[in-house]
């Protein structure tokens, strides 16, 4: 005669020989898993936050962004591929460089002594604030923008392509230069002792204020 109902006994066995079958058809799973992983490398993210002396580093692929907070001595390094951010803020002594592809910025504040450098492709820009001694450096491609702050013997300097802008603050004994290409501006506002310096190419405007002993000239 059929049980009416089944037993704790009953429902183990049940259980055992369908986890067994169902753990066979792990290579397929498999497949389809590094597939997925394949998938998920683009538009990926690198973002965590470093302590004292720490790196946060990557490249990220497609649409994808390197985002962190370096402390004390860090670094925030990365090659950010198509529509792709660096961007982060490194402490004491700290650097945010990298390279952003096509529509990519790189952006960020560096701290004492830190340095904001990079190579931003078409549309990109180059944006932050640099503290004490700090400098903002880059080459901004088509439509690009080198832009930003400098502190106490800061200077902001690149290259900016057709349509481009070189603009920002220099502080005490800072100075402004750079190329600025086709319609391209440089303009600023240089502090004690800063020069405001460049060329602008066709329908291209240097225009600023030296402050002290500075200097404002067109080479």
């Amino acid at each position: 005669m059929r049980p009416s109902s089944y037993g704790a006994e009953d429902l183990e066995m049940i259980w055992s020989v369908f986890s067994r079958r169902y753990n066979d058809l792990g290579p397929s799973r498999g497949v389809r898993g590094r597939e997925y992983q394949e998938v998920q490398s683009k538009c990926g993210d690198i973002t965590g936050t470093a302590g004292k002396c720490g790196d946060i580093t990557g490249t990220a692929g497609k649409c994808g962004d390197i985002t962190g907070t370096a402390g004390k001595c860090g670094d925030i390094t990365g090659t950010a591929g198509k529509c792709g951010d660096i961007t982060g803020t490194a402490g004491k002594c700290g650097d945010i460089t990298g390279t952003a592809g096509k529509c990519g910025d790189i952006t960020g504040t560096a701290g004492k002594c830190g340095d904001i450098t990079g190579t931003a492709g078409k549309c990109g820009d180059i944006t932050g604030t640099a503290g004490k001694c700090g400098d903002i450096t880059g080459t901004a491609g088509k439509c690009g923008d080198i832009t930003g702050t400098a502190g106490k013997c800061g200077g902001i300097t690149g290259t900016a392509g057709k349509c481009g802008d070189i603009t920002g603050t220099a502080g005490k004994c800072g100075g402004i230069t750079g190329t600025a290409g086709k319609c391209g501006d440089i303009t600023g506002t240089a502090g004690k002792c800063g020069d405001i310096t460049g060329t602008a190419g066709k329908c291209g405007d240097i225009t600023g204020t030296a402050g002290k002993c500075g200097e404002n000239a067109q080479v």
